[in-house]
């Protein structure tokens, strides 16, 4: 998982940027888009963190419960 909200974009584009070969007028856009995403690739790991979140819980209440009963219920009553 990467940690977006603590990139340093400004530093990631700029080593993008110095990375990307002067394009040529001869190449094809398919070529243009790899080498685009090789030096994105190739970036990310100096100026994109991962990380994980570590104070999330998931919920659950008891009005999760009541409408998974009446939904259960429902269910069991169209069945038979």
């Amino acid at each position: 998982m990467w940690n977006f909200k603590q990139a340093n974009w400004p530093k990631f584009s700029t080593k993008v940027d110095d990375q990307l070969p002067d394009t040529d007028d001869n190449d094809s856009p398919y070529i243009l888009s790899i080498k685009r995403c090789d030096a994105m690739r190739k970036n990310t790991k100096s100026a994109i963190p991962k990380g994980k979140m570590h104070k999330y819980k998931p919920f659950w209440t008891k009005e999760f419960t009541n409408q998974r009963n009446k939904r259960s219920s429902t269910r069991n009553s169209r069945n038979v």
